[in-house]
């Protein structure tokens, strides 16, 4: 990663846990304010503390990930900013039919994480853990949003561990955008009754329930 864009990535969480701190102040966990300090300022400084120690590594443009995969036949942007687990496993199973379709070769697939949809890339008491790492090691991208990453982080008072894969875009809805202009057709999961928007002819299997620990059952309720 460039070493500037690591900063500017840096940048941005910090820039964006302040907004969110002062936005949430009154529902988030509360730290002394020393003389002078406004509670939200002494707060984003935390929050911003606990991003930059977790060193959360960066994903590559989207420029850059296409330059990549020249011999892709095709590309896809898979999005999940739903809170339902059901989705999260059908998210996944997604990839898996287009891996079987196209081959790794010859396919350049992301799935991108924002919103509730963080769930899926978080590492603790995440059953789909396992099944991410096997796509991943099949070339199988997987992007978390920068915002989604520094709500949660309020949220939880301490940032959360992601899953190996994971890496840091600013924000996933630009990171689809920019997807979908790079010729990548966008799939969003609306649920198992409706299935997912048929794109190329992508199928969908059902999942189960996905587990609960303190992290998702705090997140479950913001």
């Amino acid at each position: 990663m460039n070493p500037s864009r690591r900063t500017h990535a840096a940048n941005h969480l910090t820039r964006l846990a302040l907004v969110l701190c002062s936005a949430l102040l009154g529902s988030s966990p509360t730290w002394a304010t020393p003389p002078g300090q406004s509670p939200a300022a002494v707060q984003a400084e935390h929050i911003a503390t606990l991003i930059k120690a977790a060193n959360y590594p960066q994903a590559p443009s989207v420029a850059q990930e296409k330059a990549a995969h020249p011999d892709a036949v095709a590309r896809y942007a898979l999005q999940i900013s739903d809170a339902d687990a059901d989705r999260r496993g059908e998210t996944l199973h997604v990839a898996e039919h287009l891996l079987q379709h196209y081959g790794k070769d010859k396919l350049d697939i992301e799935i991108i994480a924002f919103g509730p949809g963080i769930k899926l890339l978080m590492a603790n008491d995440n059953p789909l853990a396992p099944l991410i790492e096997k796509l991943s090691a099949q070339g199988v991208r997987f992007s978390a949003c920068g915002n989604a990453v520094a709500h949660t982080t309020m949220m939880l008072g301490y940032a959360p561990k992601l899953v190996p894969a994971a890496r840091i875009v600013p924000a996933g809805i630009v990171r689809v955008h920019d997807r979908t202009h790079c010729n990548s057709p966008r799939i969003n999961i609306n649920g198992v009754i409706n299935g997912i928007t048929h794109i190329n002819g992508a199928a969908v299997s059902s999942f189960g329930k996905a587990g609960g620990g303190s992290e998702w059952q705090k997140i479950n309720r913001a």
